[in-house]
């Protein structure tokens, strides 16, 4: 009689396992899929704005695209934005009419600075570097452009096209 009613006992206690256990399961991936943050954000030119709140936009540059990244926990996305302007403004510009807590724009040669090209996605927010290329840089003051990117920092990158200039703004994020 106990080997009759100990199957009974188990095969209840097992479904109801396996039920709770897929339940779980299920639970746990819209979970993960409800609150995974997206990789990557493409910004339109009032996002754009929002995120330089505290600078200034050169007179005559406009929007051309942006991308944001936002961080797989705490802390703040990472972004790369662009602006063009007139060609002259890669020499006339100055940094401090941008973002007053820069340094003044440093040239170099575009392969000796130290860019996050995989982490921003450089290419396709339209900064190529062939050699011989220059570009301008500006960082926080101590920084060259062969530092790299730290956290929380923003450095803005002057580069010529034949008939346009493009402003970059990167920001690493926290």
């Amino acid at each position: 009689m106990s080997s009759i009613t100990w199957p009974r006992k188990i095969v209840p206690f097992a479904v109801a396992t396996a039920v709770i256990a897929g339940i779980i399961l299920i639970g746990c991936q819209a979970w993960e899929e409800f609150w995974d943050p997206p990789s990557q954000v493409n910004l339109d030119a009032d996002a754009a704005r929002e995120m330089l709140a505290n600078t200034s936009i050169p007179p005559g540059f406009h929007f051309v695209r942006g991308r944001k990244w936002p961080p797989a926990m705490a802390g703040t996305a990472r972004y790369a934005i662009r602006y063009n302007g007139p060609a002259s403004s890669y020499r006339n510009l100055q940094s401090g009419s941008v973002s007053d807590s820069l340094a003044e724009f440093k040239e170099t040669d575009c392969d000796k600075a130290t860019l996050p090209w995989e982490t921003h996605d450089l290419d396709w927010i339209g900064l190529v570097c062939p050699p011989g290329t220059t570009v301008r840089i500006a960082r926080w003051p101590g920084r060259t452009p062969e530092d790299s990117l730290g956290i929380s920092e923003t450095a803005l990158v002057l580069a010529r096209n034949h008939d346009e200039t493009r402003l970059i703004f990167l920001y690493a994020g926290t």
